[in-house]
């Protein structure tokens, strides 16, 4: 009985200190820049490019988030949207956009919270395997 004890006490205490290798990111560059732009060209649809600031919140802990708002944040600017990023503060009247992208079975599914309104659109790959639109952009809650 003291053994298994003993036995228990050192797992336990192997498994504490074990650090787990870093997780490889889900996407790569080419698939961040499909996805950011084509959220970026659904906000161009919504909202004048030149009169509009938004704002995109802070990133979380997670790597994908962080690496889906580096990619968005160009492809907003480059289509002449102003943006204010996490930590600057929400301007009065400036539409928050949240861009999330899961896979999902053998595609991926991506999400855009664009003031409270959701946008969603299915990727498959190709035969290149690059990310290609497999549905039409489907808007919920259209206000």
């Amino acid at each position: 009985m003291r053994a298994l004890a003993l036995a228990l006490i050192g797992g336990i205490t192997a498994a504490c200190s074990f650090t787990p290798k870093k997780v490889t990111p889900m996407f790569s560059p080419s698939d961040l820049a499909t996805l950011a732009a084509d959220a970026a060209e659904y906000v161009r649809n919504e909202y004048p490019a030149a009169a509009t600031t938004l704002w995109l919140p802070a990133p979380g802990s997670d790597e994908t988030e962080t690496a889906l708002l580096a990619a968005l944040a160009p492809a907003l600017r480059e289509r002449g949207f102003a943006v204010a990023e996490g930590g600057a503060g929400r301007q009065l009247g400036a539409p928050a956009l949240v861009l999330d992208a899961r896979p999902v079975d053998e595609g991926v599914v991506a999400l855009i919270l664009l003031n409270g309104q959701l946008a969603t659109r299915w990727y498959q790959r190709d035969m290149s395997a690059l990310l290609v639109p497999a549905s039409p952009l489907t808007v919920r809650n259209r206000q």
